[in-house]
């Protein structure tokens, strides 16, 4: 039933449509409820009616068979059972155990045994490699093929190789080209502008005298001339 103002009134709410509740208004229903609650929660669930979890965490249930968050797996690691189809340690020991190590001189056959070579099959090889079938190369070294088109140690070790790494042009060519644009050690013939560290003043042996080493003797000499009563006058560059 409906007030006259629109709303419900405690006493016309009754359980008749939901047939749960005994009592006949919202009051009653209310202090029935109240009655039936439990106070104090001690299930499961416990453990986490106050405080958070740990923060991306498996739960799982702990010693005491409350809710809790594993300390060791973390919800990526959970992710990784997806597509799993089966018992992973089942698959784990389905693959191949670990293989002990053989020697040079065998191989490992489709039973998983070691095995010998067959010297009458080795010995049958023709190709590039027959010279080292059974002999080991020399270490360090850079390959090539011999004269029969073998596989050839070279004299070149693996550091000299390591020396063309940036090389961006045939390094003949590039030395020919400083062969040509260099001048000689013996009776170099220069042209352009060249230049030499200026000796020390008053140097007297083979270096080379620039115009400014010259230059500097020059104004010396005229100075200690001039001290010693001589006449020298400066025409151009010419005293």
């Amino acid at each position: 039933m409906i007030g006259a103002s629109g709303d419900y009134t405690a006493g016309q709410i009754t359980n008749v449509a939901a047939g749960l509740i005994s009592s006949n208004n919202v009051q009653n229903a209310l202090n029935e409820l109240d009655s039936e609650k439990q106070v104090t929660i001690t299930g499961a669930a416990s453990t986490v009616t106050l405080d958070n979890l740990l923060s991306n965490a498996v739960l799982v249930s702990n010693i005491s068979g409350k809710i809790g968050a594993s300390a060791t797996i973390s919800t990526t690691e959970l992710g990784y059972l997806d597509t799993v189809s089966s018992n992973i340690q089942d698959q784990l020991d389905a693959k191949e155990p670990t293989i002990t190590s053989g020697t040079n001189a065998q191989y490992y056959r489709g039973d998983k045994t070691w095995q010998s070579f067959n010297a009458s099959v080795i010995s049958g090889l023709t190709g590039a490699i027959s010279p080292y079938v059974t002999t080991d190369l020399t270490p360090s070294r850079a390959l090539a093929s011999d004269i029969s088109g073998k596989l050839s140690v070279a004299n070149t070790t693996l550091t000299e190789l390591n020396y063309v790494n940036g090389v961006t042009s045939s390094i003949q060519t590039q030395l020919n080209t400083l062969n040509t644009n260099k001048a000689n050690l013996a009776s170099p013939n220069f042209t352009g502008t060249p230049t030499a560290p200026t000796a020390a003043t008053g140097a007297n042996d083979t270096q080379i005298a620039n115009t400014a080493f010259v230059n500097t003797a020059i104004t010396n000499g005229i100075s200690a001339s001039a001290l010693a009563g001589s006449f020298w006058y400066l025409s151009g560059n010419s005293i």
